[in-house]
């Protein structure tokens, strides 16, 4: 991604937080195990991402749930991630996330009632 790149992208996707979600895959993790606050998860929504220098960007709208579960509410999930490189081999990042309402009750598989 270039400098000042934007893109967008409405799709089935990683949740962008964290750095863990880009090398997700063995064959592109270069740390031997995860870190303590891997939040992994793939989820259907939007994602606004990009670049500016040395800054990058990720905000994504996500439904906050599994596909195979009955979606009790329509409350979603917000996940943002802002980057910056200052120079090669140094990187530091921020991510936050807001999971949206989750119920137990609402929000579980309608095949395991059968």
């Amino acid at each position: 991604m270039g400098s000042g790149a934007w893109g967008f992208r409405p799709s089935r996707f990683d949740i962008p937080f964290g750095e863990e979600y880009l090398y997700r895959d063995a064959i592109d993790n270069p740390l031997v195990s995860h870190s303590v606050s891997d939040m992994w998860g793939i989820d259907e929504g939007a994602e606004l991402y990009g670049s500016r220098g040395h800054i990058d960007y990720v905000l994504a709208v996500q439904n906050g749930g599994h596909p195979s579960l009955k979606d009790g509410d329509q409350d979603k999930a917000v996940v943002a991630r802002v980057g910056v490189e200052p120079r090669t081999g140094l990187r530091f990042s921020l991510s936050g996330m807001r999971t949206g309402d989750i119920d137990p009750v609402d929000d579980e598989d309608p095949s395991a009632n059968n």
